[in-house]
């Protein structure tokens, strides 16, 4: 008897599973010294099966510049509530830009290996370009409404140089990790910029009570 044919992957599934292999392979080996074959191979399907997703391997590198933003604008959208005291809002920045995990350190070593494609494919940098415009973005988001309750901070310190600190202190400890883990001082990012942020305002009267009193 005949076996039955293959169902083949909803396109959906096909993408998703790419990208992922791309992923990895990428943080693991570097752009350059990832061929689609394996990243193929990686994710189970044939290099005619990356190329019905993708016309080009630089077109892979740009929809993953695009996928990786995406996870990160996505984790960076923090619901805090107008009339959450101040402590609330520094908890939540020491948790979500908490220690490096694994899942983050691939994270930052994909942008690493996607940041130094872009040097070589105007392309990839392009996405790359507009992919950190969208987390500084999303970064600013969260200065902006940490200012609406604070106006008197204003004149200490930009919007932008706030955004700036936000995403120079992340990226900075992301690369410093392996050290960071043996020195005893602040494990993560969200350690740094709370204790900054909270200086901020106890240098301006803030008493810990309800933001924007």
């Amino acid at each position: 008897m005949d076996d039955p044919p293959r169902s083949r992957a909803p396109r959906d599934e096909v993408r998703r599973r790419v990208l992922a292999a791309a992923a990895a392979l990428f943080a693991e080996r570097g752009v350059p010294g990832t061929s689609l074959d394996q990243i193929a191979a990686a994710a189970g399907f044939t290099k005619g099966a990356v190329y019905s997703n993708f016309a080009s391997k630089s077109d892979l590198v740009v929809q993953l510049c695009r996928e990786l933003v995406s996870r990160q604008v996505e984790a960076l959208a923090l619901e805090i509530p107008p009339d959450a005291p101040l402590p609330a809002l520094l908890t939540a920045l020491r948790d979500q830009l908490g220690p490096i995990t694994p899942e983050r350190r691939q994270m930052f070593a994909l942008a690493s290996e996607l940041r130094r494609a872009g040097e070589l494919d105007p392309e990839v940098m392009t996405a790359f370009v507009e992919g950190r415009a969208a987390v500084h973005a999303a970064i600013g988001g969260l200065v902006e409404a940490y200012l609406a309750r604070h106006p008197d901070l204003r004149d200490v310190l930009s919007p932008a140089t706030l955004t700036t600190l936000a995403v120079a202190v992340t990226m900075g400890m992301a690369f410093d990790a392996p050290y960071l883990a043996t020195s005893g001082g602040p494990a993560s990012a969200g350690e740094v910029l709370a204790e900054v942020f909270g200086a901020l305002a106890a240098g301006r009267g803030d008493d810990g009570g309800r933001l924007g009193s």
